[in-house]
This record gives structure tokens, sequence and C-alpha cells, in this order.
């Protein structure tokens, strides 16, 4: 069953970066703003799912329960030690997913569904 999860966790986390950057390029390009906007969305886009990350950590950190009595209870600081290095590489590849999500334009048929040409 985690598998389950995982493989949702990591369809929502695509599927949200690349549909947020595909409506902040389509957003960009309707009020025909300069590219550099497109950097600015695409860096807020990114930064959703670390600030996530850390929030579950630092929640679940503060919700830690030691397993034994014996237990140091060093949990909650190898999780953060281990944000250092995941948090960067999450920021990375949405950083990367937005930009292609922005890079994706609406195809010729969206178009005409939008404007029906009269047969007549």
């Amino acid at each position: 069953m985690i598998w389950i999860r995982l493989a949702i966790a990591i369809i929502v986390y695509f599927a949200s970066c690349i549909g947020l950057g595909y409506f902040a390029g389509l957003w960009v390009r309707r009020q025909k703003w300069s590219g550099w906007v497109r950097v600015v969305f695409a860096t807020i886009i990114a930064c959703i799912w670390p600030i996530i990350i850390l929030g579950n950590s630092i929640y679940e950190a503060r919700h830690y329960r030691r397993q034994y009595p014996n237990d140091v209870a060093d949990a909650p600081g190898m999780v953060f030690v281990s944000m250092l290095y995941m948090v960067p590489l999450v920021f990375l590849l949405s950083l990367l997913l937005a930009f292609v999500g922005q890079t994706i334009r609406p195809t010729d048929a969206a178009q005409v569904i939008r404007n029906p040409v009269d047969p007549e």
C-alpha cells in the first residue's frame, strides 16, 4: 500500500508543478508581459513543494514520540539534516517542471473549441 501512496504523491507533484507552470505561462502570454515575469512565476511555483516538505517535517518532529525508554530521540534531527540535501533538489526539479509547463502552448484544436467557426 505504501507504493500506491508514493505513486500518487509523485503524480500530484509532477502534475501540480507542470500544471501551475502551464497556467502561469498562459497568463503571461495573455497579458503580454515580458519574459522575466515567467521566471518570477516559475520561482514562486518551485518554492511551493519545498515549503510543504519543510512544514511537514516540522509538524512531524513536534509530534515525535520515543520508541522505547532509552531512545535518544534524534530522528527529527536526522530528518532535518536530510532536508538540507533534499530541499534544494526538490526546488531545482520543481523549477525545471514549472519551466516545462510554461513552454506548453494551447493547441490549435483548443483554439477551435474556444472560437468555433460558423460553417455557413
